[in-house]
């Protein structure tokens, strides 16, 4: 072998050599990295994370998503939270995102009030982590979010993803009734109203529902009876008609029942208003005219 070949020879064998203590110093960096995030010492991690991506960066190589995401996280939990949307940006265009890489991507937007991309990250989370530690919460959320923004047909799909004991919670139930109402799905209001009266008989919404409900249905049948009877007055039809308020008056009560508690909680004029019509059915004049005063009052 001449003087040439054995230079070359060991010029390589001195590359392979060096270039294996780099990447030797580059795995432990690596490891250390890792190891000091798990120990929470964020500064520490960030300057080894940093080192290796520099060494990929020098050699013309694209960093892992994967470390580009742990530098970003060091980044968010040491406050610099802008810095580390850049590098969870970047990790996902390299196609790797993880679970809580996610849910930090939620906090940073709900921090700087982005609903735009708050709403992005809460549905690309409940699509991409379906049973996440944080599935209940962030469906809880994409709920809310649409009902806050009066998105009420989104808010009415949102329900039926949101978990069991969410979905029970009476203030979710009475979001629920607004979006089902707003919706155009009486069903459905109905339906939500009477759950929320069984729950609770002095709730608003589900009392208001069976006030109103039991009011229009009798007086319906009053008007029916009253149309009848204004149409051939003679002894036969006011006898019949007289029958009828008879026969309406347990449905009256019922309706009083409702009203006046509707009223003591919660002191609307337009309940006072309806009461006065109903102690009017019920020949209870003094009590009409007293709750058609107090649906005038200013």
């Amino acid at each position: 072998m001449n003087n040439f070949f054995k230079a070359v020879f060991v010029f390589l064998l001195t590359v392979t050599f060096f270039s294996c203590l780099e990447q030797k110093k580059i795995v432990s960096a690596l490891q250390a990295a890792n190891q000091l995030y798990y120990e929470r010492d964020y500064n520490a991690a960030l300057e080894n994370y940093s080192q290796v991506i520099d060494y990929y960066v020098n050699k013309g190589q694209q960093p892992s998503g994967e470390l580009l995401s742990a530098a970003g996280k060091c980044h968010y939990y040491l406050g610099s939270k802008q810095r580390a949307m850049e590098y969870f940006k970047s990790a996902k265009e390299h196609n790797f995102a993880d679970e809580q890489t996610s849910l930090l991507m939620i906090q940073y937007y709900e921090s700087v009030d982005d609903t735009v991309m708050i709403i992005r990250c809460l549905e690309d989370y409940a699509s991409d982590y379906p049973s996440g530690e944080e599935i209940g919460l962030v469906r809880e959320k994409i709920f809310l979010k649409y009902f806050e923004l009066k998105d009420y047909r989104k808010c009415f799909y949102a329900f039926n993803s949101l978990l069991s004991e969410t979905a029970d919670r009476i203030d979710i139930l009475e979001k629920y009734y607004i979006a089902a109402k707003n919706f155009g799905n009486i069903k459905k209001t109905e339906e939500i109203a009477q759950k929320l009266y069984n729950r609770d008989p002095n709730n608003f919404i589900g009392l208001s529902f069976m006030a109103q409900k039991t009011f229009h249905e009798v007086e319906l049948e009053y008007q029916e009876a009253l149309k009848v009877y204004n149409a051939k007055k003679n002894s036969t039809t006011l006898k019949a008609f007289k029958k009828k308020q008879e026969e309406l008056k347990p449905k009256y009560t019922l309706a009083k029942a409702y009203y006046t508690r509707l009223y003591k909680l919660y002191g609307r004029k337009e309940d006072a208003a309806d009461l006065s019509v109903i102690f009017l059915r019920l020949n209870e004049k003094k009590n009409s005219d007293y709750y058609l005063k107090l649906s005038k009052k200013k």
